[in-house]
Parts: C-alpha cells; sequence; structure tokens
C-alpha cells in the first residue's frame, strides 16, 4: 500500500514530479499525525488518505471518528450515535480470551474510563464499591472472574410467537412506551412467559428499544445500573441500614470528643466544650445499641452483613447509581450492535449528536475494543501489515496525561498487531510527547504562529520551515523508514 501526499516542493519548481508517499513496505509504522488551524485542510487531507487506502483493494478497515459530521465519504457505512438511537456500545462486553479477557480486567477498565472522563473522579470507597458490584452482576450473569471458561456467550432460543419481536424494555420507561405505542398506532403487549414487552412492528417511537437478548449474555450498563439501585434499595430497607448510618453518626461523635479532649489538654480548648461532646456520646450509646439488637434479630439470609461490607454505605451506593444513570443517559451504551455494513471498507461513527464529554467516553471506549480485538487476533507476519485503521478529528479531546490513555497505547503498541491511527488536531503541542515520539509520520498543514515555538521544541523542527507552510498549498511533511535515524522535514506541494 502506497500513501501519496503531494511532490517535493524544491524539486517540482525545478520541473522534477517526485512524490512524497508512506510506503507499507518501508515505514516504521502507520501512525500519522496532521496538523493544523482551521481552513488549512485538515479535512481535505483526511478524505484524500482514507480514499486512497480504501482503493488499494485491501481486507482493511476503517473507523471513521467524525466529531463535526464533516467527514463523509462515498464508500462508507455511517451510523449516527445517540441518545434516541436503540444501538450503540457495551462498555462491559468481555473479552473471552483467557489471557486478554476476562471480568477484572473489563471492570477495571471502565472504572478507568469513568475516572479519567469525570471532572470528580470517583474516590477510593466509590471504586471498591462499584468493583464489588460489576463483579456480583457479573457473575449473577454466569460470567465468573476466576474461570474463563465462563467469559463467553450463550444465547438462547426465543420464545415461540406468531411475528413477535420482542424488546428490552427496562422498567421505569414501561409506561412512556405503551404511551407511545397506543399513539403511534403499535401493538405492545407483556408476555408473562417470557418476562418481557413484545410488538409485532419495530418501528417509530419503539426503535428506540432494541430486540430482548435470550440466554446468556453480558450484562448492558443500563443493567449495571438496575442492579445498583436494587442494591441500594436493599439497604434503605434492609435491618443494617439504620444501624450502620447510627455507628458511623457515633464515631464523629467520638471522634470529635477527642479531637476537643486533645485541645483542651494542649491548652487550647474549653472544658465546657469537651464536656458536652462526652454526653452527647455517651447518649448515642443507647441508640446504637437498640439498633444492632433489631438488626440481629431481623437477620434473614446470612448475607446482610457481607452486603453492608461489600457495598459500603448507602450513599455511597446512591453516588453510584447517580453516576451510572446519567452515563446511561447519554444512550450511547446499549447492547444492541451499531447497524454497520459489513461490506463497507469504511465505518464513519457520527459523534455530532455527543457532548465532548461522551464523544470522549464514546472513543476511548470504541477504540480499546479495536485494540484488544487485534491483540486477541496476533502479530501479524509484516512489520507494516494494516488490517485497522482509526481516524480520529480532533483527536486533541482525547488525550489524557495518563499512562493508560488509549491513544498513547496504540501509538506505542498498536503496530504490531497491525492497528494504525490517524489523528488529527490543529497543533502537534496538543499531543503527548509518547504520541509524537512513536508516530511514523508528521503533515503540519499551516500552524498559527501562537503554537509555532511549542513546535520548534516538541518536534525539533526549523523555524523557516514552518515559515515556509501554505495552508492548502504547502505542507511540512516528515517520513520515518526503518533503518533512517534522523528523517527531516520536507516542503510538499499538497495542491496547486
Amino acid at each position: 500500500m502506497r500513501i501519496i501526499f503531494g511532490f517535493d516542493d524544491p524539486m517540482l519548481q525545478r520541473g522534477q514530479q517526485v512524490p512524497v508517499a508512506w510506503s507499507e513496505a518501508d515505514a516504521v509504522n502507520g501512525h500519522m499525525l496532521l496538523a493544523g488551524k482551521s481552513g488549512s485542510g485538515k479535512t481535505f487531507s483526511l478524505r484524500r488518505i482514507v480514499r486512497q487506502i480504501t482503493r488499494a483493494q485491501r481486507n482493511v478497515r476503517v473507523h471513521l471518528m467524525d466529531v463535526h459530521g464533516d467527514l463523509e465519504l462515498d464508500d462508507c457505512s455511517t451510523v449516527i450515535f445517540s441518545e434516541s438511537t436503540p444501538y450503540g456500545i457495551n462498555p462491559l462486553k468481555l473479552s473471552s480470551n483467557p489471557h486478554y479477557g476476562g471480568v477484572r480486567k473489563r471492570i477495571q477498565a471502565f472504572i478507568e474510563m469513568v475516572n479519567d472522563s469525570s471532572r470528580t473522579p470517583m474516590g477510593d470507597r466509590q471504586v471498591a464499591s462499584l468493583r464489588n458490584l460489576l463483579q456480583d452482576l457479573y457473575a449473577m450473569h454466569g460470567f465468573r472472574a476466576d474461570d474463563a471458561s465462563t467469559w463467553h456467550e450463550e444465547p438462547g432460543d426465543v420464545p415461540p410467537g406468531d411475528g413477535r419481536i420482542y424488546l428490552d424494555i427496562p422498567f421505569e420507561s414501561k409506561d412512556g412506551a405503551k404511551d407511545a405505542a397506543r399513539a403511534a398506532g403499535l401493538t405492545l403487549q407483556f408476555d408473562r412467559d417470557a418476562r418481557c414487552w413484545w410488538t409485532d412492528r419495530h418501528e417509530g417511537p419503539l426503535e428506540r428499544y432494541p430486540c430482548k437478548r435470550f440466554g446468556k449474555h453480558y450484562p448492558s450498563l443500563a443493567e449495571a445500573a438496575a442492579y445498583a439501585k436494587t442494591r441500594l434499595r436493599t439497604l434503605t430497607t434492609g435491618g443494617g441500614t439504620k444501624s450502620t448510618r447510627l455507628l458511623e453518626e457515633h464515631n464523629k461523635r467520638v471522634v470529635s470528643w477527642q479531637a476537643k479532649a486533645r485541645k483542651f489538654a494542649a491548652g487550647l480548648g474549653n472544658g465546657e466544650d469537651v464536656e458536652e461532646a462526652r454526653q452527647e456520646v455517651a447518649r448515642g450509646v443507647d441508640d446504637v445499641i437498640e439498633s444492632f439488637s433489631e438488626y440481629v434479630a431481623g437477620i434473614a439470609t446470612g448475607k446482610e452483613l457481607d452486603a453492608l461490607i461489600r457495598y459500603d454505605t448507602m450513599d455511597t451506593i446512591r453516588s453510584i447509581v447517580n453516576r451510572l444513570e446519567t452515563i446511561v443517559a447519554s444512550g450511547i451504551y446499549r447492547s444492541a450492535e451499531p447497524p454497520f455494513d459489513d461490506a463497507a471498507p469504511v465505518w464513519r461513527y457520527n459523534l455530532t449528536a455527543l457532548s465532548g464529554t461522551e464523544q470522549k467516553m464514546f472513543v476511548w471506549t470504541r477504540l480499546t475494543e479495536i485494540f484488544e480485538s487485534a491483540r486477541e487476533r496476533g502479530i501479524v507476519k509484516g512489520a507494516a501489515e494494516l488490517r485497522d485503521v482509526i481516524v480520529v478529528d480532533e483527536a486533541h479531546q482525547f488525550f489524557a496525561d495518563k499512562d493508560t490513555n488509549i491513544l498513547d497505547r496504540l501509538a506505542k503498541e498498536a503496530r504490531k498487531f497491525g492497528v494504525a491511527l490517524i489523528a488529527a488536531s490543529q497543533s502537534p503541542t496538543h499531543f503527548s510527547e509518547d504520541f509524537l515520539a512513536n508516530c511514523g509520520t508528521k503533515i503540519l498543514l499551516g500552524l498559527d504562529s501562537l503554537y509555532f515555538d511549542g513546535t520548534v521544541r516538541k518536534m525539533r523542527i526549523d523555524k523557516d520551515v514552518l515559515n515556509a507552510v501554505v495552508p492548502g498549498k504547502v505542507a511540512a511533511i516528515q517520513t520515518s523508514v526503518r533503518g533512517e535515524q534522523a528523517p527531516q522535514f520536507k516542503l510538499v506541494r499538497v495542491s496547486g
């Protein structure tokens, strides 16, 4: 495969057409950086690169992350993602590979994604409780963390019914679904044996609900939120909740009393405050004893204490429920697969309907799926043999200053698994040093002068070369070839 970017500009001015290109046979990897301000030709260049990849008639899948909705191509399959679509991606979908997959790794990856994309990351207690909740949810669905043989789905038979289409409608949405179906003249009834809703026409307002999955299947994020809410209800109505709350309050009073006593002993506090705090502790002892007596008498299953330990306090579980429900409400995390055309060489993910945070979570999740799938397929025969090409527009939005960031991982590890990353942004200064060091091709299409000094430092490029770039006409391009120690930037005529 060969991708031509343009022609060597100094040579072209001398009347010689010398192409500047990326060659799969010679390149160190397929990673590319396109940097340029608005109007410099990033979108045009991305389209041209993708077209040359698809024209090579190779079994290469291009995944196009389109955040602005302007990367439409003739031979691509486009799917738009929003809260109204019945499909999405499932961040709890397991890899069944005994070496690369499993419950523990998936839970850890999900927790890191949630924390990395949140303005207020979860604390240690929240993380521990969420991890325990997800472990219990997987076990309830038949996926055991300690048994790799359980890490695969087992589809079940759809219940018999004349023309019935079974839908996955959450309990809290059933009234709205019934009203919407009635208004649209659609049948929607509940099958008590199958324990789910069915319709004869999956259209109109019912399209937002995916078809029901039967048999053993990976839990969805909506199921995780519902399970967390169930645990919260159990803690709220269970005998140990009042006991735990009173004990926590009692502990706080004791800590306050001891702190005041220490201050008083050091000559900094008031003796009356210490005595008042001591009396408050004494008054609370009877309430704690009475509550725990009721709790012990009300034990029914013998597992109540385990639940309290695993899920921490009501406030902790409530915060987890709120966080999960907020993520579910975005609509991007669903169990139904997006309807891409398998025959299309380019899959375009239209993310314009999502907020910035939702776009970030979607891209991180999908890129992780692609990378993990490539790892499971194994190392490619040739050093630059491509199987998946990922194109990310406005890529600076998806970087995070962490070793686990998926874009850095792709730049450092994906080459040997046949994955290439093409990232576009307004400046190279938006990218990490790890990414820049591992990116084999760098294309500068015309930077704002504000970024010149930072680009010179980060990329060791001569400032005169940056000044010679003419947006839309002349670009500065560096391509790293195997065996070449210090590749130089070339001025390349990209049009005109």
